[in-house]
């Protein structure tokens, strides 16, 4: 059957609707893909299951506890306030470099063009090499042979390219898309350092030895460190040159996702199996004029599915659209995910075996759903059909299967829309909330102190964190300069979970008060005021007993009826002198249930500032880093976070759960509730010979329309009512995740009822009042 049979006259609009619902796939198609580059496409690395990030990692690669593994590597990059470190005359943008010890290809089993580092390239004065990557060798060489081996010229240093990695190789980690690698000993000379500057902050890659463990592994780190050392998978690990390496890892996320989007798939499979059976059955008088004609059941079989191929073509096609346009939007929505996972540094293109998924469930659907109406392509059928009459009451089993397939529709969609209502209404909770610090005036930095982790003093290290605060306290703009880190991120959430024992006048509390090692200036800085008491001085960083200021809330639960100034814990160590109006600290899902400030100097490798600043504008954020730039000119560019910055990071694991759920919500609402609208009209209208029955025994309107109503609107209420059950439990899954809300919040629960009720009651509503206005006698004749 031709295209221009198929869709003209009254099945255009028909075929125009199953198309929309079949292209409404591309959004999942988009999701999945998106899901696919954050956990599960593959890394291009040769037996993953045994490389791993070590963390935190260390710059000495002699360590004798190295030698247990089969293989290890070490890289360094530039660092997000780099200016660019690598310019070529021809090219118009600069390259992503990064510097590697000579071992870092083998680690990854990978073979390259040309040939490899070796241990004669990483050394001081060595000539200046690079491998480059397949990506940027047809970018910028056109793939040209005689590259490879040749000097190329460029700023700062002239660099021979001996080698080009595997094709798809940009780096371990999701999310790095390095252009060009050097030794690691000379990558110095790109950033303008010393030769010989070869202890760079850096990510250490480990490949496990053949019948060892992580467990083993990471006691053997843990003994020759005197301190705890994780290993990261590769297959789970985020990182770029402006990034330290993040897990990607969360929990049931990738479960929960991949079971929404399969939620939102099989309601629109049973919307499009609904559709394809009311199309079809609608068109029995056709099928049995043509047979009666003399056309066979092969042809008319045939006939029915061209149809069906046309619209899994139409939808395929709609589908790769829609997902490229919606993945197209996402890269660019850059969201500041935690730990800075940026989308636009994904791989978002299309994975064979996620279309194959979505090409594999649309044809199964439109094959089960066209077996129905094939099956009645008999003669004797289709003759009997046109006996009956021009328009065919539907059977009682063809009204059930549609039923449970409206059933199947609102059960799918309700739990897709209750889990996007929660993430929505949390992302939008959690902005409206406050910190208790103020948000807008605040600007964290983080300085690297000692230059390239070289073994100095303390007193050298406090010298140079006075020397910073000094030069930030005197950048215009800047109010206030306390040294601490922010109240929110990922150490901080470790902190704020642990729970802390104290003991208060022969009363013990098990409670969740991290201590906020800080200068005494940081809730001046935070904007967080006194209630009780005095805020800390210099005077009380070394005093004894330790002066402290405690929260509002901690010092209700401590000290209920008494006043917390003057009270001690920790055997008299330390001493309250003042109550702070309560902040939140950890995060604003999982806050911990107060802070103690404990004042202190941090002369740590790497010093943490809290600015309150007269504005937070980026010209601020670049001066910041222009005057710390000039006053450590040895160490590693510093970083800087505005508060509103800090509020997405931490809230990022929310926004994503927006925005995927959202996406499926669209995608369901879109298909859910027009589809319900659709089948409940169809489910009234094929119960004509019944309505013509009442209406000859003599019912009213109004009892004709609320039992239309009635019967429409019982699977609808089922399917929601199961619906809402299983979107509880569903809710559990992500409920640690929601902020301001729970995942029974009864308002979501409740507006997705009334939408779909309101749409079934709609449809019903309209197809009943049009089947009173029939004269009895012309429903009666649709036996």
């Amino acid at each position: 059957m031709s295209f221009q049979k198929i869709f003209r006259g009254r099945s255009a609009f028909f075929f125009s609707v199953a198309g929309l619902v079949a292209a409404c796939g591309g959004l999942n198609l988009a999701v999945f893909s998106l899901a696919n580059a954050l956990w599960l496409r593959p890394v291009p690395v040769n037996d993953a299951e045994r490389v791993f990030v070590v963390n935190p990692s260390t710059s000495n690669l002699k360590f004798p506890v190295y030698e247990s593994f089969e293989a290890i590597a070490d890289q360094v990059a530039g660092g997000q306030n780099q200016e660019p470190v690598l310019r070529f005359p021809d090219q118009p943008w600069p390259p992503e470099v990064m510097g590697v010890t000579p071992n870092y290809f083998r680690l990854f089993g990978l073979d390259i063009r040309g040939r490899n580092f070796t241990e004669e390239d990483n050394r001081v004065g060595a000539e200046v090499v690079a491998v480059i990557s397949d990506r940027f060798w047809s970018r910028a060489f056109d793939r040209r042979s005689e590259v490879i081996g040749s000097v190329v010229p460029s700023d700062p240093v002239s660099v021979r390219i001996i080698g080009v990695a595997p094709p798809g190789f940009e780096g371990a980690q999701r999310g790095e898309r390095t252009d060009i690698w050097f030794p690691r000993v000379v990558f110095p000379r790109l950033l303008r350092l010393q030769p010989g500057t070869t202890a760079l902050q850096g990510i250490l890659w480990v490949r496990l030895a053949r019948g060892d463990t992580v467990a083993e592994a990471e006691a053997r780190l843990a003994a020759a460190f005197q301190s705890p050392r994780t290993l990261l998978p590769v297959r789970e690990i985020y990182g770029t040159p402006s990034t330290r390496t993040t897990l990607l890892r969360d929990g049931g996320a990738t479960w929960v996702v991949a079971g929404l989007g399969c939620l939102v798939l099989i309601g629109a499979c049973a919307a499009l199996a609904s559709l394809l059976l009311v199309h079809f059955e609608r068109r029995r008088l056709e099928f049995g004029i043509r047979a009666a004609l003399g056309a066979s059941s092969g042809r008319l079989i045939r006939s029915v599915i061209g149809e069906v191929a046309a619209i899994g073509f139409a939808g395929t096609l709609g589908a790769a659209a829609v997902a490229e346009l919606a993945l197209r939007g996402i890269g660019g929505l850059r969201l500041q995910l935690p730990a800075g996972v940026d989308f636009t540094r994904l791989d978002l293109s299309f994975d064979w075996r996620v279309v194959l998924a979505g090409l594999t469930l649309t044809t199964l659907t439109l094959a089960i759903a066209a077996l129905l109406p094939m099956a009645r392509l008999t003669h004797g059928r289709l003759l009997c059909d046109l006996a009956s009459g021009p328009t065919v009451t539907a059977s009682r089993a063809s009204q059930r299967l549609r039923q449970g397939l409206l059933g199947v529709l609102v059960c799918a969609t309700t739990i897709v829309l209750v889990s996007a209502m929660l993430f929505v209404r949390s992302v939008h909770r959690a902005y409206s909330t406050s910190p208790g610090f103020d948000v807008g005036r605040l600007i964290f930095v983080s300085v690297p102190i000692t230059p390239f982790r070289t073994s100095v003093s303390d007193d050298f290290r406090s010298e140079r964190v006075r020397l910073v605060r000094e030069a930030l306290r005197g950048l215009p703009g800047v109010e206030v300069a306390a040294i601490s880190g922010p109240p929110f991120g990922e150490t901080r959430q470790l902190q704020a979970r642990n729970t802390r024992t104290l003991s208060t006048r022969g009363r013990v509390h098990r409670v969740r008060a991290p201590m906020m090692l800080a200068s005494p200036e940081v809730l001046a800085a935070l904007g967080v005021p006194i209630v009780a008491g005095r805020d800390l001085t210099p005077a009380d960083i070394g005093a004894h007993p330790r002066p402290i200021v405690v929260t509002n809330s901690l010092a209700r639960t401590l000290w209920p009826s008494e006043t917390p100034l003057g009270q001690s814990f920790g055997d008299g160590y330390y001493v309250v002198v003042g109550v702070a109006k309560d902040f939140l600290f950890g995060s604003l899902a999982a806050p911990a249930d107060g802070v103690i400030v404990v004042p202190t100097f941090d002369n740590s490798a790497v010093a943490q500032f809290i600015l309150r600043v007269s504005r937070t504008d980026r010209a601020v954020v670049d001066d910041l880093r222009r005057l710390l730039s000039n006053v450590l000119r040895d160490t590693p560019p510093a970083t800087a976070l505005t508060g509103r910055e800090l509020i997405e990071r931490d809230l990022g694991r929310q926004r994503l759960g927006a925005w995927f759920f959202s996406g499926f919500g669209l995608v369901a609402l879109w298909v859910g509730v027009g589809s319900v609208f659709g089948m409940v009209a169809y489910l009234i209208e094929s119960r004509r010979r019944e309505f013509g029955v009442r209406l000859a025994l003599g019912a009213s309107s109004s009892n004709l329309i609320w039992h239309g109503m009635s019967a429409a609107l019982l699977p609808v209420s089922i399917g929601l009512g199961v619906g809402l059950v299983a979107a509880a439990g569903v809710s559990r899954l992500f409920e640690a995740m929601l902020v301001g809300v729970t995942g029974l919040d009864l308002l979501s629960y409740l507006a997705v009822a009334a939408i779909l009720l309101s749409a079934a009651a709609a449809a019903a509503l309209v197809a009943a009042s049009r089947l009173r206005l029939l004269a009895p006698v012309e429903a009666l004749r649709t036996s």
